[in-house]
């Protein structure tokens, strides 16, 4: 613009249709017009990584995340049916309807603390998360609104390796951590206040489908016709951006839609 900028307006031009609404999650003001490659490489650098357990940050533990295995990766294939012919080579192998074992998550992680009851204290409100029922919400901040989300529980324990001594303290250890839903689908939904307050998913599915919310709840083994007036609602009691997962067979989910932004079709 060649004058002083007073205020910035969004607006729709598709007078057709009624207004939509979205979310505005964070602004940069440049004094050059990017191209379509800057844009991107901003928004790839806008969020730093972070990694967070039941919505805590692990930094908040102390905790450093160096390196992680599993994050990305396929998970292994269950073993599918086949047939050994004495007269034919090789074997005969059903490839079809692919289905996946749990997915095996390692953070590799080092905790510093002031001294040995911190490190203790810090030790002990980690190991409280896991104890609890169910799974826990584990979440790497890769995106400003596409973060990488996972059910999992801890399964070998934690181990630290350390040395005791009466000031600072550094411990390692290696979190081994499991997601029984390895493939999954991924709703955003934000929270601004009573009027906002719920999420709706509707589907058809004849597999069991587990929806966690994002917010300690979840929904088992739902199935069958959930569209139109069937439609699954949750509400939300305070306000914040929600991430529900939906693990399951969900190759074989028909008529999905939802009014929440689906931020991973498959992850």
């Amino acid at each position: 613009l060649p004058s002083t900028l007073t205020g910035i307006s969004l607006l729709q031009d598709v007078y057709g249709t009624e207004y939509a609404y979205a979310d505005l999650d964070e602004v940069k003001i440049y004094d050059v017009a990017l191209s379509d490659d800057e844009i991107e490489a901003e928004l790839n650098s806008i969020s730093q990584l972070e990694y967070y357990l039941e919505g805590v940050s692990l930094k908040e533990y102390g905790i450093r995340v160096e390196s992680s295995t599993g994050v990305l990766d396929l998970p292994k294939l269950k073993t599918p049916a086949s047939n050994d012919w004495a007269d034919y080579h090789g074997k005969v192998i059903d490839l079809t309807a692919k289905r996946y074992e749990e997915r095996e998550i390692t953070l590799n992680c080092w905790m510093k603390a002031t001294g040995k009851m911190d490190f203790t204290e810090r030790l002990n409100r980690l190991y409280e998360v896991f104890r609890k029922d169910g799974t826990q919400r584990l979440m790497i901040a890769i995106h400003p609104t596409k973060p990488l989300v996972y059910e999992v529980y801890c399964e070998d324990g934690v181990a630290p390796s350390k040395r005791w001594h009466d000031d600072k303290m550094i411990g390692t250890f290696a979190l081994k951590l499991k997601e029984p839903d390895p493939v999954k689908r991924v709703v955003r939904h934000q929270r601004l206040g009573v009027s906002s307050s719920q999420l709706t998913i509707a589907f058809k599915s004849d597999k069991m489908v587990n929806i966690y919310w994002g917010d300690g709840s979840v929904d088992y083994d739902v199935y069958g016709d959930h569209t139109g007036a069937n439609a699954i609602t949750h509400t939300y009691q305070d306000n914040g951006i929600y991430y529900a997962i939906l693990g399951g067979v969900i190759e074989e989910m028909e008529d999905f839609t939802t009014s929440g932004i689906l931020v991973w079709n498959k992850l």
